[in-house]
């Protein structure tokens, strides 16, 4: 046994990811909803955490100059063979340079005041007019709750009230939620 295991090892075996930088026709389904009032296209892209990368690939498909931000290797070697600039941490992100942001199943495994420090950086390295999506596990919400604790790297229970309050403090403007159907 390991003395001091890393959270992450192996974490692309819990979710099962079979197939990296390319998007799941669900995904890619769930992503058109999600993205329909954005044109990709020319758009510079950062998905942070970006995991299996499907994400990533949908988005280069749609025309976005992409990068990602990820702590796992295995992940980030995936992303450069697939021609994608990665980072390792957010800052070394270039300051106001992307149009579009996302952390998708991020927020929670942060601490609410590693998310504060967090959203800093977002708006860092998001242009003035530019867009940010967060999608978390709603605590409000059995599914929600489901979601939280199925994964033993989740630290902080959020919703959208919360993630709104904190994302009003960090100075974002204009900011909306909704819940999943």
């Amino acid at each position: 046994m390991k003395s001091n295991p890393n959270l992450y090892d192996d974490y692309d075996d819990l979710k099962k990811w079979k197939a990296f930088i390319q998007p799941s026709i669900q995904e890619a389904d769930l992503y058109s909803k999600e993205f329909n009032h954005i044109d990709f296209s020319g758009s510079y892209f950062l998905d942070i955490g970006f995991g299996s990368g499907g994400l990533l690939g949908w988005a280069r498909q749609q025309g976005a100059i992409v990068s990602g931000v990820e702590i796992q290797e295995k992940l980030i070697k995936e992303a450069r063979k697939a021609g994608i600039e990665v980072y390792k941490e957010l800052k070394e992100v270039p300051s106001e340079r992307y149009d579009i942001v996302t952390g998708f199943d991020l927020l929670e495994h942060l601490s609410l005041n590693e998310i504060s420090l967090f959203l800093d950086e977002i708006m860092r390295i998001t242009k003035p007019s530019g867009e940010v999506l967060f999608r978390f596990p709603n605590c409000q919400s059995s599914a929600g709750l489901i979601n939280q604790f199925g994964d033993h790297t989740h630290v902080t229970m959020l919703s959208g009230p919360i993630v709104l309050h904190l994302m009003k403090n960090a100075g974002f403007i204009d900011i909306s939620y909704k819940e999943a159907r």
